[in-house]
Parts: C-alpha cells; sequence; structure tokens
C-alpha cells in the first residue's frame, strides 16, 4: 500500500533562483517510515502532515514512467536518454508485458534496468541474478548510494526477504537453489532481470546453475536478459535452449566501442610476473591524474597474487581480486582500487565482468583469445574508457596458453590481419 504525504513549504526552486514558494506539495511513498525531508527539495521552513493510503487515479504511460524515473535518478527537471535505443528498452520494461533481450554495448546504462524502475514502483519487486560476488555487492552500493532498498543473497538465503526490499540481488548460485524459488514465488515480483546473460554459455561454471535458474519461468512475471555481448546466433540457443523461452522481443544495438584502442602484444610469456615491466609502463603512460584506473587480467589466482606482489615493490599503487579471497578481503580490496588514486586492479575474470568505474584507462588481458571464449575477453575491455575517453586494451600472448589457439587466435596474432600486432 502507499501513502500520501501532505506538506506546505518554503523552498528554493529547482533553478536555483531563490524564491519563497508556499504551497502544497503530495508526494506518494512506499511506505510511512520512507517518508523523507530531501523528497521536498532544499527545505527552509515545513510544516506537514500525513493524509493517507492512496491509489493514483490517472496511471501514467510506461514512456512517462520512464522519463519521471530518469528525472528522479539523475535529479535532473530534463535528463535526455542516452540514445532513442536505451529510451526504446528501458520504457518496455516499465511496460512489463513482454520478455525482453537486451544487447547494449558495455557502458551503454543496462544497470538501469533495474534503478529505474524502483523509483516509479513504489510497491513492486525486481529481481536480479549476476553470476559474480563483485558485482553483486557493487550493484548494493549503487541501490544504496540512490536510497534504493535492495537485499543481496550469496549463496543461499539464510533470512527472511524485508517487506521493503524493492531490488531483490541474487548470485547465480543463490538463485538455482529450491529455497530460493519457494521464497520468491510468495513476493509475487514484477520482473527477473537476467544480468549478464551471456555467461551461461560462455562459462562451464555457470552451466551447472542452470535449471535452478530456469525454474524461475514457473513464477509469473517479466524477464529481461541483459547483455552487452550475445551474438545473433547464440540467441536461440540461450533463450529457447536453456529457458524455453520462444517469444522474447529483442533490442540490439552495435557493440563497437571506438574509444577503445586495441593492440595485441606476442611476446609469448611465460608467466604473469613477465608483464611486470608492461604493466608498469602502461600505468605510468596513461594513469595521468587520480581519477585513472587500470585493470590486468590474468588466469590463475597465484598468478595473480604474485604479479600484486612485484607492482607493490615497485611502489605502484595496487590491489589484487580473485575468487579465492573471503568475502571481506575480496570487498575491501574491491573498495581499495575506487577510491586509492592512480590505483591497478590485478584480477581473474572474477571482477571482469559488469564493474562500472568510468575512468578505466587501460586494461591488460594476458592471452590471446579463441572464438569460444572471445565474449569473456570483450566483458573484460568493456570496463575501460567508459567516461567515453580513448583507453587502451592490451593482449599479450602466452608460451603455453590458457586457451586451445584456433583461426581466431592466429588472425589476432597476425601482423597481416591484425596491425597492430607488435
Amino acid at each position: 500500500m502507499s501513502w500520501i504525504f501532505k506538506g506546505t513549504i518554503r523552498a528554493e526552486q529547482p533553478t536555483g533562483f531563490m524564491e519563497e514558494l508556499v504551497g502544497t506539495v503530495w508526494t506518494v511513498v512506499p511506505s510511512i517510515n520512507s517518508v523523507k525531508p530531501a523528497q521536498f527539495g532544499k527545505i527552509f521552513g515545513v510544516s506537514s502532515s500525513l493524509v493517507g493510503p492512496v491509489t493514483p487515479v490517472i496511471p501514467l504511460s510506461p514512456s512517462q514512467l520512464a522519463m519521471q524515473a530518469l528525472q528522479q535518478f539523475t535529479r535532473d527537471p530534463s535528463p535526455s536518454w542516452k540514445s532513442p535505443f536505451q529510451q526504446l528498452w528501458i520504457t518496455a520494461v516499465l511496460e512489463a508485458d513482454q520478455d525482453l533481450l537486451v544487447v547494449a554495448r558495455t557502458g551503454g546504462g543496462k544497470s538501469l534496468a533495474y534503478l529505474l524502475p524502483p523509483l516509479v514502483e513504489p510497491t513492486q519487486l525486481s529481481v536480479v541474478i549476476q553470476p559474480l560476488k563483485a558485482l553483486g555487492h557493487e550493484t548494493m552500493k549503487i541501490l544504496e548510494s540512490h536510497h534504493i532498498e535492495g537485499f543481496y543473497v550469496d549463496q543461499a538465503l539464510k533470512q527472511d526477504i524485508p517487506h521493503n526490499t524493492r531490488v531483490l540481488v541474487a548470485s547465480v548460485e543463490a538463485a538455482s537453489q529450491i529455497g530460493f524459488f519457494t521464497a520468491v514465488s510468495k513476493l509475487k515480483p514484477r520482473r527477473f532481470i537476467i544480468d549478464e546473460a551471456h555467461q551461461y554459455l560462455d562459462d562451464v561454471t555457470y552451466r551447472n546453475y542452470m535449471a535452478g535458474v530456469a525454474r524461475l519461468r514457473e513464477i509469473t512475471g517479466q524477464f529481461v536478459f541483459m547483455t552487452g555481448s550475445l551474438s545473433p546466433a547464440n540467441h536461440t540457443q540461450l533463450l529457447q535452449g536453456i529457458f524455453n523461452m520462444v517469444q522474447v522481443k529483442t533490442f540490439r544495438e552495435p557493440t563497437v566501442r571506438p574509444e577503445l584502442l586495441w593492440e595485441v602484444k606476442d611476446h609469448q610469456l611465460g608467466s604473469a610476473e613477465a608483464l611486470l615491466h608492461l604493466v608498469a609502463a602502461t600505468w605510468q603512460s596513461e594513469c595521468k591524474d587520480d581519477s585513472s584506473r587500470g585493470m590486468v587480467f590474468v588466469q590463475s589466482h597465484a598468478g595473480v597474487e604474485a604479479l600484486y606482489q612485484q607492482l607493490e615493490r615497485m611502489k605502484v599503487p595496487v590491489t589484487y581480486y580473485h575468487a579465492g579471497l573471503d568475502v571481506d578481503l575480496a570487498k575491501s580490496n574491491a573498495n581499495q582500487w575506487r577510491v586509492t588514486g592512480r590505483c591497478v586492479m590485478v584480477g581473474t575474470c572474477a571482477f571482469g565482468t559488469g564493474i562500472n568505474y568510468p575512468h578505466v584507462r587501460f586494461v591488460i588481458i594476458l592471452g590471446i583469445p579463441n572464438r569460444g571464449n572471445i565474449n569473456q575477453v570483450f566483458q573484460q575491455a568493456g570496463r575501460a574508457g567508459r567516461d567515453g575517453k580513448l583507453a587502451k586494451i592490451i593482449l599479450v600472448s602466452q608460451k603455453k596458453s590458457p586457451w586451445d589457439p584456433d583461426g581466431f587466435t592466429q588472425t589476432l596474432l597476425s601482423p597481416g590481419t591484425c596491425p597492430s600486432c607488435g
């Protein structure tokens, strides 16, 4: 049930022009306890009263709701969408009458699928299923920064979901369990958002959870599949083969990122530590101010920690991340990377997908991909340049490749077809 709150205020106009305004403001909120002074702007004097529960008389159209949500999210009375494409698919999310597949470039605002609806659907629940702990923790921070009530389930649901939860964030492992299915089915969610949907095809780790996640289809609600790197050829395998879905509306945009400058270096390195001087030199040339960050991806936990220690000895601001870290250390290291000027993150793919820091100036990846794992590399590279400025992506070959080479690998390593190889 929603409530209506009546306030008589004197406040500063949104334009910044100081004017005493005496009037009545009506605000619909999800519960009495969620009424906050910030909902009335910059207040200099207020008298208020709680009137009672209310149902909106004239419902807004999905496109109007989308714009209203964007206004609240940006705190801008006249915001603009990044593109007509973004406006179309977000409106379709709020319509909630069709299942959707959204293929948008990295940095294209896919997270708005679960950030905007709670702002205009105060009594509805969105369930977000994400593949990585690092991504889940980051999502919870973003929800908190926008005052959206979120709840995170990592491995198993061990407590009741709070009644005021607007966004339920779950790991793939948690979402696949029968206890999660039972609890969520009672909540009657508005939608399920399958974030980084390509992972169900690209990473064998998640294939063990496919059946459990697909079971959620038995619960009534819209399904929205979000990805930045699912090829048209794989649509059927994901939607029909895994989730048994036929009628899905697809939104797809070109996913090329012109601000990313790619290089391939055929150095045949024997270990992760051999990256040391390349990382240090790239950090020195690309991370020129405190907002700049770098990322280095290697395939093994041991390689991550060895390179981290070498960079630390060279006095490079650095931290590390892999799936073997305990939860508290993983959170601490991820936060250290965000708040430390010019910091480099050395990590495995456990840190790669969905991390949304705008000023990553370089990404170095140890290993030349084959056709089977190119999506993973695209996702890691997609962390760079999300502010729209130029960023560098460097692929470095190893003596013993972590992936079986194929024709695609050879194409990347051939100077004739890949001029940046050197």
